[in-house]
This record gives structure tokens, C-alpha cells and sequence, in this order.
């Protein structure tokens, strides 16, 4: 690894530290009531985030490297030329 690499990641580490030691000290009692549903719903925000990167994902993938699923009409299609040949 090189120094450059190296001081590049304590420098990121230390930011973050930072970061975190200046949210810790500026913490404040909040005085708000969060009902135990309030989790689920969390829950189910991040999952179809998470499903919709996928699904996004996977076909922005597919059109970068030009794959395509090919169709039972397509397949048959192909099985009756290579017979007639």
C-alpha cells in the first residue's frame, strides 16, 4: 500500500471520528414518543429501497453488457432453422 493510499484512508478514519465525537457532544434529550410501529415502517422503507436497487440494478447490468433473456418463441424459432439446415 502506498503512503499516499495510507494517509488517504487515516485522514477519511479520523474525519469520520470527528464527525462522531462532535454529534456526541451536541446530543440533546429529543422529548418525543416514537410508537412501536414506527420500526416496521423503517424496516419497510429500507427493504424496497433495497429491492428497487436490485431490480434497478439488474437490468442496468443487463444493458451494459447486452444481455437480453431470450423468449420460448425465440428459442423455438431457432431450433426450426437449424433443422431445415
Amino acid at each position: 500500500m502506498s503512503p499516499r493510499t495510507l494517509l488517504r484512508k487515516a485522514c477519511l478514519i479520523l474525519g469520520v471520528l470527528q464527525i462522531v465525537a462532535v454529534l456526541c457532544a451536541l446530543e440533546q434529550p429529543a422529548h418525543a414518543y416514537v410508537d412501536p410501529g414506527s420500526g416496521y415502517v423503517l424496516l419497510q422503507v429500507i427493504g424496497s429501497m433495497f429491492a428497487g436497487a436490485l431490480f434497478y440494478l439488474r437490468h442496468r447490468l443487463r444493458r451494459i453488457f447486452g444481455v437480453a433473456g431470450s423468449s420460448a418463441a425465440e428459442n423455438d424459432s431457432v431450433v426450426q432453422q437449424d433443422v431445415q439446415q
